[in-house]
């Protein structure tokens, strides 16, 4: 998979831009607040109809402007064009592909898969049990949408149960326990599915670039495999539950944990044993992406080289763009010139 091209209007401080890519390395640079970022967000939208960012959709329009429109020219596997666009307008979105307008989002996901890495991605290893079910709930949904279907009915039924909690509502509450009873082992049989595969990638990536250290990532969870023994569960929670007014059982708390060295990365390692870590999760999950998807995914790298040395930069741009078509953003003008002395064929973007 490869985009060649992307428009944008509206989009932040962009009034009109337009850039194109080629495969390969593609280095977008200068000084902080011309649009890197965006431009890399905008890439985003047409691949799952939101940014990366953290935020509010009606933040990314250009001040005093009611909507933005992205539109990308991508090149799939059996090398045909397609066209996506993205509008938004009056706090309405619609998505396009080809000019056909997608009734869902879900239609979308999975035509351009992309990989990014930002610096904020340090929270998959640093920040709480929920970004990281974010993380692998995203990358299970992009190549199955059976389990993004599922995963958003469990969360429905998670919510309704929750209103049942905080109502006191011990009537509805065993019917709302059995249905969540019945989507988690459905939710939980699926994610162990992929974890697995996923984890077996990640111990080839790390093994394979990294074999002098040791790293490694364990699935933290309390699966049942029948509806008897999640009542089961359930039931030796139910005044916590009634007390809290939160659902305390289920895949909702699951969580992964990363090892460095035999040491939990979050608390233990360094900042650039972090970013060597990161790098080996983002390389597993685009192995994973190309291994369902039988294509190729697209990796955004922003601000590459922030809090992370030259030697793990240049290692992590081997890695990674070596296999896919790959857009880099930085700050630092001689980042191209190092990047020029390791590797053949940049394509290179200044935003002035």
């Amino acid at each position: 998979m490869l985009i060649e091209k992307i428009e944008l209007s509206n989009v932040r401080i962009f009034e009109k831009y337009s850039c194109d890519f080629k495969p390969g390395i593609n280095l977008i640079y200068g000084e902080n607040g011309r649009g890197k970022t965006t431009i890399l967000e905008a890439i985003h939208y047409l691949s799952l109809g939101k940014s990366f960012k953290p935020g509010l959709k009606k933040n990314t329009i250009r001040k005093g402007e009611k909507g933005f429109q992205i539109r990308g020219k991508i090149i799939d596997q059996y090398k045909k064009s397609k066209f996506i666009g993205v509008n938004i307008s009056d706090d309405k979105q619609k998505v396009t592909v080809d000019n056909s307008s997608l009734n869902s989002i879900v239609e979308l996901v999975g035509l351009l898969p992309v990989v990014i890495m930002s610096p904020e991605d340090v929270n998959i290893l640093d920040g709480g049990g929920s970004i990281r079910r974010s993380f692998f709930d995203r990358i299970f949904s992009i190549v199955d949408r059976r389990y993004l279907l599922q995963l958003k009915e469990y969360k429905r039924i998670l919510k309704q149960r929750r209103i049942v909690l905080l109502n006191n509502d011990s009537k509805s509450l065993n019917i709302w326990t059995e249905k969540l009873a019945e989507s988690a082992i459905s939710l939980w049989s699926k994610r162990a599915k992929y974890i697995q595969q996923y984890s077996d990638i990640f111990d080839t990536c790390w093994n394979s670039e990294f074999s002098e250290l040791l790293s490694e990532m364990r699935y933290e969870t309390k699966a049942t495999e029948t509806t008897e023994d999640f009542l089961k569960a359930v039931e030796g929670l139910q005044k916590q539950e009634m007390l809290r007014k939160s659902n305390l059982f289920g895949p909702h708390k699951d969580d992964f944990t990363f090892y460095y060295n035999g040491l939990p990365v979050k608390h233990f390692a360094s900042q650039g044993e972090k970013k060597t870590v990161l790098t080996a999760i983002k390389h597993a999950e685009s192995l994973f992406f190309q291994n369902y998807l039988k294509t190729s995914p697209l990796l955004l790298l922003d601000d590459l080289f922030a809090k992370l040395d030259n030697t793990r930069g240049l290692r992590t741009i081997r890695l990674l763009g070596s296999q896919f078509q790959t857009i880099i953003t930085s700050t630092d003008q001689n980042v191209s010139e190092l990047i020029d002395e390791h590797q053949d064929n940049i394509q290179k973007i200044h935003l002035n």
